[in-house]
């Protein structure tokens, strides 16, 4: 950098001074918006603990995993009574 004047210098700190502002304005609502956040999941899961979350966040999706797989293995055999039913009804009507 070259020498800069006294003028331009106290303008460069006027310049970093209001960015320190900014920043330190972004950091504090990031800081409130982190500690709403960990509230609310203590009171929605009882931890606001990153691991603990993940875990439990892996048991919900293997827990709608499984009702996912029950739900269509119900349909599925809804779906085969259904045709069983349809074929048996096609015989009668056939011996008609």
């Amino acid at each position: 950098m070259s020498n800069e004047t006294i003028d331009q210098l106290q303008k460069r700190f006027a310049r970093l001074d209001k960015q320190q502002t900014v920043v330190q304005t972004q950091l504090d609502e990031a800081q409130k918006r982190l500690a709403e956040l960990q509230d609310q999941a203590k009171a929605e899961f009882g931890t606001d603990d990153v691991d603990a979350l993940q875990e439990k966040l892996e048991a919900m999706k293997q827990e709608n995993e499984q009702k996912r797989s029950a739900y269509q293995k119900g349909l599925d055999e809804v779906e085969a009574k259904l045709k069983e039913v349809e074929s048996q009804f096609a015989e009668t009507e056939v011996e008609d």
